[in-house]
């Protein structure tokens, strides 16, 4: 049992974490998902975006809803251009990115069920064009080839064992996210020629994501969409006429698509080195209210940079998550 477990579990047998969460502290919390996993989950795409079950998505949402003010986009905004908010209780907001059809088909359900608000965040491109990400498009390499060993970039690969596909494919998402896009643009049609393997079709593809009707469906019962630019290039990695079109184009396309103003983007990948000053200029310049990155971090009567706003991912073991959540300082 790790540390932050065993902390977690006696902070929860002296009800430390739930007399916090009651306690009026003027305080809010983003939290982030990707995909939710069915009970009779399996995927030929990458595994490390499915953060949790259905079950368990629907037991962190009741516990959410029953201890937080759940905040709908117009709320955060307002609180995000206020110079000091007062809360009347501690607030969350939740938020998905990527766009894949879980979120409507599993995660959607629950959120109406409850009466909750989120934002979703899709990028256009990949919408529109019923294409998955190149994370998921790596993933798909290499679990499918059926070669032993390859090396690309310099990056030594081995296909041996499901543990080593699995190292094997987050080395090459590592150095997808650390280098420029002129340097990787071609890494996905290389890496299909030499492990031997036919990206995925189209049609196999457009079932992992959410389509525009489902998108309107959800805009319309309590659910924000935002951009999450055009492509999923990280936007720190390419010049700034690039990142002016990945942000300006996608708010346009994205409106024009669902016909309601979008007001928030998230940055893809949302790491501190996937975005720069330059990217949070670009993103007031074409409208947007609030940007979010996605490292940990938590509010107390102010957010500091608007266009920075942090969100936490969180444990699937349920007492984790309640003290990541009330206590994110200290778990994360």
């Amino acid at each position: 049992m790790s540390k932050r477990l065993m902390l977690a579990r006696l902070l929860n047998m002296f009800g430390v974490n739930f007399a916090v969460a009651k306690m009026k502290r003027n305080f809010l919390i983003v939290l982030n998902y990707h995909r939710i996993a069915d009970h009779d989950h399996s995927t030929e795409f990458d595994n490390d975006v499915f953060e949790h079950s259905v079950d368990v998505f629907r037991e962190q949402m009741v516990w959410l809803k029953q201890n937080f003010e759940i905040l709908d986009e117009i709320h955060l905004v307002e609180l995000a251009h206020s110079d000091n908010f007062e809360l009347k209780r501690n607030a969350a907001l939740v938020t998905f990115d990527d766009g894949y059809a879980d979120n409507y088909t599993l995660a959607y359900p629950i959120l109406k069920e409850l009466g909750m608000s989120a934002i979703f965040y899709v990028p256009y491109s990949l919408i529109e064009d019923r294409e998955v990400g190149w994370w998921d498009k790596i993933s798909w390499l290499v679990y499918k080839t059926t070669k032993e060993k390859g090396n690309i970039r310099d990056i030594d690969l081995d296909f041996t064992s499901p543990h080593n596909r699995a190292t094997s494919a987050k080395a090459l998402h590592k150095y997808l996210k650390l280098n420029p896009y002129t340097d990787t643009k071609s890494i996905i049609s290389e890496l299909s020629e030499m492990l031997d393997v036919e990206l995925p079709s189209v049609e196999r593809q457009s079932k992992e994501l959410m389509t525009w009707e489902q998108l309107k469906e959800v805009s319309d019962n309590g659910i924000s969409v935002g951009s999450h630019s055009m492509s999923h290039r990280l936007l720190s990695q390419i010049t700034e006429e690039e990142q002016s079109w990945e942000i300006k184009e996608s708010k346009t396309l994205i409106e024009s698509r669902l016909g309601k103003k979008v007001n928030t983007i998230a940055y893809p990948v949302g790491a501190v080195t996937s975005f720069n000053d330059t990217t949070k200029r670009l993103v007031k310049e074409a409208g947007y209210d609030v940007g979010f990155s996605f490292y940990p971090g938590s509010y107390k009567g102010k957010i500091l940079d608007k266009f920075d706003i942090q969100r936490i991912s969180t444990s699937s073991e349920f007492d984790l998550f309640k003290n990541e959540v009330v206590f994110p300082k200290i778990f994360f």
